[in-house]
């Protein structure tokens, strides 16, 4: 859940990220047109469906790709997924470098260290983030 004092910071994507991605269910919708062609409707109609499910499946599960800094938790959503880190959690932040393997695409990324697990972040706006997160850090602890 969100409150009014939520701040959302949407997700960097690459460009390149976007064309990979996109290039499995658009290879099959035109491999599904060439068989419709060549008078195999069976298998372009199969084609043309599972280009067309897995592209609604890519996007159920990218977009929205944003971060919400609530009152008590930093809340991590990919699309229909949300992973919820606790700021008492938290022990650490920073700029992740460009070596470090990593399942976010942008190579500008946050790596969040909570409990015995690292997260990895790309906010378009990673400075305004960063002083964000840390007030709510700060708030975190001081409460406790």
């Amino acid at each position: 859940m969100t409150s009014h004092q939520d701040q959302t910071y949407p997700s960097h994507i690459d460009w390149r990220f976007g064309i990979l991605v996109s290039m499995g269910p658009l290879v099959c919708i035109n491999l599904g047109i060439y068989f419709h062609k060549a008078n195999n409707n069976t298998l372009g109609t199969l084609c043309m469906l599972s280009g067309i499910l897995s592209g609604i499946c890519i996007w159920l599960l990218k977009f929205p790709s944003q971060y919400t800094l609530g009152t008590s938790q930093l809340i991590i959503q990919s699309g229909l997924l949300r992973k919820y880190i606790p700021y008492v959690e938290i022990k650490s932040f920073e700029a992740a470098s460009k070596q470090e393997k990593s399942p976010v695409n942008p190579l500008n990324r946050i790596r969040i260290q909570h409990g015995k697990k690292a997260t990895y972040v790309s906010p378009i706006e990673q400075k305004q983030f960063i002083v964000k997160l840390q007030e709510k850090v700060n708030q975190s602890k001081a409460t406790k």
